[in-house]
C-alpha cells in the first residue's frame, strides 16, 4: 500500500533541514580554512559558499557566531522542539487508541507540558544567591521571593536548609546583603 503524500508544510520543513545541513557544512569548512597557519593558502568565503550552494552573506554571518533564522524562529515558539515532539506523539497515540483530541484538549495538554509538573503555578521569577568557594565547595543557597513576607509553607520540609526571604522587588539590596553576610556567609566560611 502506498504512503500518504507529504503536505507542503512537511516538504518545506524537510527542505529547510537540508539547507541548514548544507549551511552548517559550509560553516565548518570555512572555519577549518581560517584555522590554517599564516602563509598557507586559504580558500575564501565565496568559493566555499558556491561549493555548498549557500548564500555567502549568510555564511559569513554564521561563521562570525550569528544565529540562523531557523534557530531564531524556533526560539520564538512556546514549546521547544523536544516538547513539541512529546505533544505530537501524545496526540498520535491518543488517535491510535480511538481517542481523538479536539483543539481544547490539545491546548490543555500543551499548557500542561509548558508549565511542567505544576500547571497551576504562575511562573514568577525568583532570585537565588549561589556561592561557590575557591576549593569547589558551595555554601547553602539563599532564595529571594518577590513580596512582603514569606509563607510558612515555603519553609516546611527545608531539608537543604536554604535561606528564604522576601523583598518587594525580589532582588538583593544593601540591607539583605549585610544580613546575608552576617547570618549566612560568615558562619559557613
Amino acid at each position: 500500500m502506498a504512503g500518504q503524500a507529504l503536505s507542503e508544510q512537511v516538504k518545506k520543513q524537510a527542505h529547510r533541514r537540508e539547507e541548514n545541513q548544507c549551511m552548517q557544512a559550509a560553516v565548518d569548512v570555512y572555519l577549518q580554512e581560517q584555522e590554517k597557519l599564516d602563509g598557507v593558502k586559504k580558500r575564501g568565503l565565496r568559493p566555499i559558499a558556491k561549493d555548498h550552494g549557500v548564500d555567502p552573506t549568510t555564511l559569513q554571518h554564521l561563521a562570525k557566531g550569528g544565529v540562523s533564522m531557523s534557530v531564531f524562529n524556533a526560539s520564538k515558539g512556546k514549546l521547544t522542539f523536544a516538547k513539541e515532539r512529546v505533544l505530537i506523539d501524545f496526540i498520535l497515540e491518543s488517535a491510535d487508541r480511538a481517542l481523538p483530541m479536539n483543539y481544547s484538549n490539545i491546548e490543555e495538554h500543551a499548557n500542561a507540558i509548558l508549565h511542567g509538573h505544576n500547571p497551576e503555578a504562575e511562573g514568577e521569577n525568583i532570585t537565588v544567591l549561589v556561592t561557590i568557594c575557591a576549593n569547589g565547595t558551595a555554601l547553602k543557597l539563599t532564595v529571594i521571593f518577590k513580596g512582603q513576607q514569606i509563607l510558612a509553607k515555603w519553609t516546611q520540609g527545608n531539608i537543604s536548609e536554604v535561606s528564604i526571604c522576601a523583598l518587594e522587588n525580589g532582588w538583593t539590596d544593601g540591607g539583605l546583603a549585610l544580613n546575608w553576610i552576617q547570618k549566612d556567609f560568615d558562619p559557613q566560611t
